[in-house]
């Protein structure tokens, strides 16, 4: 991952606008309990669950969202650390999560960090082998709604 951003400050200028605005989101549809990111979007939906761990210890918030799919993500973004590496920090994901990855993928390493910031008894890694891409058809599609019916159901059994 340091190698994809060497050289590069990763610099966050609307943070707390971007997670007032999906928690604003949230609340108007209170049937919400999960999401689901692709690229920079599974950066943001991880940073999301990072900022409402945070608000829960801090604030005594509540937590809405309880389980998450990462499609070809990033590591997540924190307003006081910018980019978060599970070598660097004790901070977790610790609600079930689905990184859906693709071994051609020329960012896959950054698919992986996001994955190594999850807890490792909850999140499952599903590959695609393809590259980049969400897949669209084939066994591929059904195996991965397979997996997304078991993150569900993990994700129920931890309520």
């Amino acid at each position: 991952m340091r190698g994809l951003t060497a050289g590069r400050e990763t610099k966050v200028h609307n943070y707390e606008e971007i997670m007032d605005y999906l928690q604003n989101e949230l609340e108007k549809d209170p049937a919400i309990e999960g999401l689901i990111g692709y690229s920079e979007g599974a950066r943001i939906a991880a940073s999301f669950i990072l900022e409402e761990q945070r608000r829960e210890i801090e604030d005594g918030g509540s937590r809405r969202i309880k389980c998450a799919i990462f499609a070809n993500g990033w590591s997540p973004i924190t307003r006081e650390r910018g980019v978060v590496l599970s070598d660097e920090v004790e901070d977790m994901l610790d609600i079930p999560t689905l990184h859906v990855i693709g071994s051609d993928d020329p960012f896959k390493h950054g698919s992986y960090a996001l994955y190594n910031i999850c807890d490792p008894d909850c999140a499952e890694m599903f590959d695609t082998g393809k590259g980049h891409v969400i897949p669209r058809s084939g066994p591929t599609i059904a195996e991965l709604g397979e997996a997304v019916r078991d993150l569900i159901g993990k994700a129920k059994c931890s309520e």
